[in-house]
Parts: C-alpha cells; sequence; structure tokens
C-alpha cells in the first residue's frame, strides 16, 4: 500500500455545506450574461510589430484596470527597467534593445504602497469565503488580504529574457554583469567543465561538433507576480548537436503529471500533513556525462572575459581570438540528453538514501520511518525536473523526517534546496500553481499572476477596452446567427494570435474548470478560426477579468472514487462526436 493506514494522523473536519442563506447572500457565480444591444465596433487586433501597446498596462489599459478588478500582488520595490540610455520615450522600446537579441518583453504595474481598501476586502470575503458562518471572517489571518494591493499604470518595458550582450548595453549594466560573474562561478564550482589547450586534448566522443552557447540575463517572479531577482543562465546550443547520435529516450525525461498534483495535495488536505515546495539550485550541473558522451563548447570572447574574472586560471587557455575551448563533465543547460541525465543521477540518490519509487511513475517518491513494526513519519515526493512537492507528517509533526531528508540530500553533495513551506499565511508556488492554506484547513489552488497577465496583455478589438462578462461565452453562442463577417477567415497574422491565445487559456484551465468548455470549444477551430472565434476568445478573457480570484478548492470528505462521464453525439455539422470523463 502507498499510503499506512495506522498511526496516520486525524482527517481534516469537513467544512460545512453553504446553507441557502449564504448562497442567496453571496450570489450568483456564474450568471448567463445579457446580450449587448449596442454591438461595438470591430478593430483590427494587436500582432507582433503591430503595435508596442499589445503587452502594455498603457493608457489604452486604463478602464480595464478599474476597483473591480482587484489586482495581484506586486513587489515591494519594482524590478529594475532595462532601456537603452539613449531612449528617451517612456513608450517605446529602445533602439538597442529592439532587436532579436529581445526574447520576450511585457509591461508591468509600478507599485504603490497602498493596501485594498476594507470596502474591496469585504467584497474578496463575501465572493470568495461565503462558506464561513456569520462572525467567522475575524478568524481569517490579519494579512491574508493585504497583498490586494493598488497598483498605478507605468509607461516603460521590461525585458523578460535577454543576452547578456544586449543588457551590457543597457543603464543595468552592472547588474547584468554580477549575475554573469554569479553564474559561471556556480559552474566553475560544480566541476561542469575541464580547460581544453586545442581540440586534439578533448575526449573521445560520440559527440564530434563544437558547440556555441550564449549568457541569458532574466528577471524571475513568483506565481503572483512578485520579482524575485535577477538571474544569468549559460546555455549551450544544444540545437547543433546531431541527432543520430541519441537513441529515441536520451532526450526526454519523466516529469510529475498534474492530476499526480492534485492528489497529493488532496493527501496533505485530508491528513493535515505538511507541504513544502522546493528546487534544486543549478540542478543540471550536477549531474555527470557518461564517458564517451561528452561535448566540446566554444566560449566566445565576451562570456570569456567574464570567466576569467570568475577564474583567473582560464586566462592560460584564452585562444588567440580571446575564446575558450572547454570539454563537458556535467549536464549543461541547452543539452538535449541534461534533463534525463539529472532525473536518473537524482532518483539514483533518492533510492541510496532510503526512499522507495511508487510502482510504475519514476516522479513519485516515499520513505516511511517505522519502529517496532510501527510506520511513525511519512515523507513524499513529487519530482518535476528540479523542482519537488514535499509532503511529509507523522512525529513531531514531520520535523524530524524533513530536517532528515534535506540532511541526507546535502551528504550526497547536493547544493542546499531552496525550499518553502506551506501554512494559513504563507502560500507556496508549484509548477505556477500558487497553493494557499485556508484557516479551516482547505487548500485552494489558483494562478493569480498569469490571470492578471493574461487579462492585462489580451489585445483587445471590439472595443476601446475589455468588457467584463458573467459568463465563459455568450449564452446563444449555441443558438446565435452569424453574419457573413463573423465566419469570414482570419488572415495569416490574425490566425497567429488566435493560435497563441487560445494555447495561452488553455494553460489557464489547469485551475479554472469554468473556462475549459469554452476553450475546448474553441480549440475545435484552430485549423481555420473566424472572426467569431477570435472574439469569443475576448468573450472569454472578460469573464476572467469579471472573476479573476477563482482557483480550485481542495476539501476531501471521503475517499469513495466517483466516476462522471460525459457523451456528446454527432454535435458538429459533421456528425462526429466526442466524449470524456474525469474521476473525483
Amino acid at each position: 500500500e502507498i499510503f499506512p493506514k495506522t498511526n496516520l494522523p486525524p482527517p481534516a473536519e469537513p467544512v460545512p455545506k453553504e446553507t441557502t442563506n449564504q448562497a442567496e447572500k453571496r450570489g450568483p457565480i456564474l450568471a448567463s450574461a445579457k446580450p449587448s444591444t449596442n454591438e461595438p465596433e470591430r478593430q483590427t487586433p494587436a500582432t507582433p510589430g503591430s503595435s508596442k501597446r499589445r503587452v502594455s498596462f498603457g493608457p489604452a489599459q486604463r478602464d480595464r484596470t478599474n476597483e473591480s478588478v482587484v489586482p495581484e500582488p506586486v513587489p515591494a520595490q519594482p524590478p529594475p527597467i532595462l532601456k537603452s540610455p539613449a531612449s528617451k520615450k517612456d513608450n517605446n522600446v529602445s533602439a538597442d534593445l529592439n532587436t532579436d537579441n529581445i526574447l520576450s518583453t511585457r509591461r508591468v504595474p509600478k507599485p504603490s504602497l497602498k493596501y485594498a481598501n476594507s470596502a474591496v476586502v469585504e467584497m474578496i470575503k463575501e465572493c470568495f469565503f461565503a462558506e464561513f458562518e456569520p462572525g467567522g471572517f475575524d478568524s481569517l489571518p490579519d494579512n491574508l488580504f493585504a497583498c490586494f494591493a493598488d497598483h498605478e499604470v507605468v509607461e516603460e518595458y521590461v525585458a523578460l529574457q535577454v543576452t547578456l550582450t544586449a543588457a551590457l548595453k543597457t543603464d543595468h549594466k552592472k547588474p547584468a554583469e554580477d549575475c554573469a560573474v554569479k553564474e559561471v562561478k556556480s559552474i566553475i564550482g560544480h566541476r561542469v567543465w575541464s580547460y581544453l589547450k586545442t581540440l586534439s586534448d578533448r575526449e573521445t566522443s560520440i559527440h564530434p561538433a563544437v558547440l556555441s552557447c550564449q549568457m541569458l540575463v532574466k528577471d524571475k517572479y513568483d506565481a503572483r507576480g512578485t520579482f524575485l531577482l535577477w538571474k544569468g543562465r549559460l546555455a549551450v546550443g544544444g540545437h547543433k548537436t546531431d541527432p543520430n547520435s541519441y537513441s529515441p529516450f536520451d532526450k526526454t525525461s519523466p516529469t510529475a503529471h498534474l492530476d499526480a498534483v492534485y492528489s497529493w495535495l488532496a493527501v496533505a488536505q485530508r491528513y493535515k500533513m505538511q507541504v513544502e515546495v522546493a528546487d534544486v539550485p543549478s540542478a543540471y550541473i550536477n549531474a555527470p556525462l557518461k564517458k564517451g558522451q561528452k561535448h566540446v563548447m566554444r566560449i566566445n570572447r565576451i562570456l570569456a572575459k567574464y570567466v576569467c574574472i570568475a577564474d583567473p586560471d582560464a586566462r592560460k587557455y584564452l585562444q588567440s581570438d580571446g575564446s575558450l575551448l572547454v570539454q563537458l563533465e556535467k549536464a549543461l543547460y541547452g543539452l538535449p540528453e541534461s534533463g534525463k541525465v539529472w532525473h536518473q543521477y537524482f532518483t539514483g540518490i533518492l533510492k541510496k538514501i532510503g526512499y522507495d519509487q511508487l510502482p510504475g511513475n519514476t516522479c513519485c517518491w516515499k520513505r516511511v520511518e517505522s519502529r517496532d513494526k510501527k510506520p511513525l513519519s511519512y515523507s513524499f515526493l513529487l519530482i518535476y525536473v528540479d523542482d519537488i512537492l514535499h509532503i511529509f507528517g507523522g512525529e513531531e509533526n514531520g520535523s524530524k523526517i524533513h530536517k532528515r531528508f534535506h540532511s541526507l540530500l546535502r551528504k550526497e553533495n547536493l547544493p542546499e534546496l531552496k525550499a518553502n513551506r506551506l501554512s494559513n499565511t504563507e502560500s507556496v508556488n508549484f509548477l505556477g500553481l500558487g497553493i494557499s492554506r485556508l484557516p479551516d484547513s482547505r487548500f485552494h489552488v489558483s494562478q493569480p499572476g498569469y490571470t492578471k497577465a493574461v487579462i492585462a496583455n489580451f489585445p483587445v478589438r471590439t472595443s476601446k477596452s475589455l468588457i467584463k462578462r458573467n459568463s465563459p461565452l455568450p449564452s446563444d453562442f449555441c443558438k446565435r446567427k452569424l453574419s457573413k463577417d463573423d465566419e469570414k477567415l482570419l488572415s495569416a497574422e490574425q490566425k497567429s494570435v488566435f493560435l497563441k491565445w487560445v494555447q495561452t487559456l488553455a494553460w489557464l484551465t489547469r485551475t479554472r474548470p469554468d473556462i475549459s468548455c469554452a476553450v475546448a470549444y474553441k480549440q475545435t477551430y484552430c485549423a481555420n478560426p473566424r472572426n467569431i472565434d477570435l472574439d469569443d476568445l475576448e468573450f472569454i478573457v472578460g469573464y476572467l477579468a469579471e472573476f479573476p480570484l477563482l482557483g480550485i478548492f481542495l476539501n476531501v470528505e471521503s475517499w469513495d472514487l466517483t466516476l462522471w462521464i460525459n457523451a456528446s453525439w454527432a454535435p458538429h455539422s459533421d456528425r462526429k462526436s466526442h466524449t470524456g470523463c474525469i474521476v473525483t
């Protein structure tokens, strides 16, 4: 059995079901939208290159960020803005950054220190915590709503990810250099490479090509959109490797399934176990490459400068053009096999320190500590590359087995894990999912930062600003009569916009099942999307703007399994059918 039946912590008390009075007080969460009497004029959608306002909180967006949409947390101190010294226009990307060196850009709200007023707090309580008995709001922690801060519009771009070469041309050259040196020092400390004076000094390998590399600089945020730090990442040009030198499974690595994440969170909620989210810093560069399968990499002159700062001995190996030749001894980001090599290395460590793999799942591991054949403590791990969901409990509320897990990893020469523990006042982030524990022991899983970004960046075209909606699609969408303009196919440029946003919304269905049907319906038109399909995506985003904070509540009352089946027979014009099921 996966979970021993003896000595389990007592199950959490089930939450009382909502009374009629409470339901009336809360009001409907999902209601049909009334058809608009005024048909707004259709506008051309924003596309890459057509307008730099497509990802902005600029003037065109002011109407949509009104007080009825409560913003999610923003950083107390804004991240530095990557902008050219020569640029004097706040509303434009500078000439230095408006090149292929920029991988992606976005605008961010300028934070203020004003917290949401009491009226907003009361509104949130009424809408999202109506299950509490009257007067029960006092049991909520004082800082539960402190994160809902006001924000103001800012007319500047922040680069999500740029090359080091581009970052060095900005006002923030020093932070870019600092994070580059820090990344190189970490790589050298892990002995990721060995220096070569000539190419003939390399070991015999099935990978003969000399690979290039690039340093990327990016700003990291959590699921709430809070700025964390600047980070440099050295990546090797793995796209230049010979695909014929790999077997079919060398370039793929197992990862935890989303269903497993929810299942283990349900276990933790039911039995009041502790939840911790952790990641292994610089995970890949801990895993050694096999002999005969190592790569040679050339570090260009610009990057070689920072390598020599981090490691003065590297100067002896400088080539005539100022570059460096190195042989990779460990997996580096960008190699096709790095994910698989790291997974095998880490799971080997877990076996060594006493964890057992659950049958048929190399991403789920358990350790049960017993005394006199009586289980005392439990530790369960769910692995997604270098991210770990750790659920534990038992003796001393699981503190002993928790400390032992971290200490054993350190003894195996892994770096100290970056870990955050879930509590009633502190949420955690796992794979972009924001996980919160409410005072009544329920879990709430949502994607607040992602939702906010979707609302802010969607290219509105049917009106001047995004219109809020009460349902994911119009109430009459199955019966409505479409005009010739509605059924007109999108241009190639508009189709690209549709495909991007329909998949963007599909990612949100992980925590928003209320839009799953609408998004799935629109995905059936990916081959030949029409004007009406792009308008319907805007309708869905309008619904998100009306209900931006919804997510999934986990409150397990029973382990009985229920199978829900939905069959739709011949619903399409071509008489095709589809069906599906879900197990709860």
